[in-house]
């Protein structure tokens, strides 16, 4: 995320008195649509396996040899992104993959921005949740 946007949400942030998810939410999604894919830190949490078929899109095992697509979402965007299956390795060496309950990632990556700083923020993530 641009320094400037990490300003606009420590300026309206109060941890004194918003120490609370739901604020700190309510203040995300305000600011999440103003993020642009190149503006962030390409750390993605893997969310799922899908087959896609003529009739259907069923959620299975990644283990699973008919897997035709990963789902992921980038921790600082709104919005799941779905990876053939043969270009995610290419996108998982390109990008930070981690895995874990994405709100929970997302809200614990952007108080930690706020309270501290962008780089000790991804730090962290990436130690609590890379595998």
């Amino acid at each position: 995320m641009k320094e400037e946007m990490l300003k606009k949400l420590k300026d309206r942030y109060n941890p004194i008195e918003s120490d609370d998810k739901i604020k700190i939410s309510m203040l995300l999604h305000d600011y999440l649509k103003e993020i642009k894919e190149e503006d962030t830190n390409k750390i993605y949490v893997y969310c799922g396996a899908t087959i896609v078929t003529e009739n259907d899109i069923l959620i299975v095992n990644r283990e699973n040899p008919n897997v035709t697509n990963l789902l992921y979402w980038n921790i600082e965007q709104p919005t799941m992104i779905n990876i053939p299956i043969e270009k995610c390795k290419e996108f998982e060496t390109n990008n930070t993959i981690v895995y874990g309950d994405y709100y929970k990632i997302m809200s614990n990556f952007f108080i930690e921005a706020i309270k501290t700083n962008q780089s000790e923020a991804v730090k962290k993530i990436i130690k609590k949740y890379k595998k």
